[in-house]
């Protein structure tokens, strides 16, 4: 019986997958042709603003992902609570909560019909070609994210927002405006009870 701090795995994707297994996540928004890296370290991707993996978990849930960007602008985020109109012409009517290096600042915020908010921030700068793990956890209106890259102190943003009860799904991507090379080497996504 799980206690009622514990936290039940969902997925958990790391190297040894196979593209497919990375790629039938997304089967809606995956549209950046998502290959295995040539020396198995993860998957690769094409410039794209529209680059993403997704996973459906419940509302309370948290997204652990190894991340780094290869060329192009920085700017690497995991989502939660993704959700899409899918009645709608275009992907900018998503609303979902997200956590990210974009530029040179390590950002929490969220997307509502499109419209971007940023809940906290603080300054950052990923090297290119570091690996990086981002966190992004959401219980109630509870929202805290965390970025480890092994050289600067890990960093933690939080704040409380209930724009966004729950549903969705919980994924990662490059973008939504820049164009950037980005490599995953691991996946996990967990319900939080």
């Amino acid at each position: 019986m799980l206690s009622t701090g514990s936290i039940r795995p969902r997925l958990s994707l790391s190297k040894p997958q196979t593209i497919a297994d990375w790629y039938n996540l997304s089967p809606i928004l995956n549209v950046a042709n998502w290959v295995l890296d040539s020396d198995g370290v993860g998957v690769v991707a094409a410039a794209s603003s529209l680059m993403s993996v997704l996973y459906g978990v419940g509302a309370n849930g948290k997204i652990t992902n190894s991340m780094r960007f290869t060329s192009g602008t920085v700017d690497l985020r995991v989502m939660a609570r993704l959700l899409t109109n899918q009645n709608a012409s275009s992907r900018n009517d998503a609303t979902y909560y997200w956590a990210g290096v974009t530029g040179t600042n390590f950002r929490l915020g969220k997307v509502v019909n499109g419209t971007f908010t940023t809940l906290a921030t603080v300054a950052y700068t990923l090297s290119v070609n570091n690996w990086a793990t981002f966190t992004l956890q959401c219980v109630g209106s509870s929202l805290v994210a965390t970025i480890d890259d092994g050289i600067t102190a890990l960093t933690t943003l939080s704040a409380s927002d209930s724009d966004i009860p729950g549903g969705g799904v919980f994924g990662f991507r490059s973008g939504p405006t820049n164009s950037c090379n980005i490599k995953c080497r691991s996946l996990v996504v967990e319900e939080v009870p």
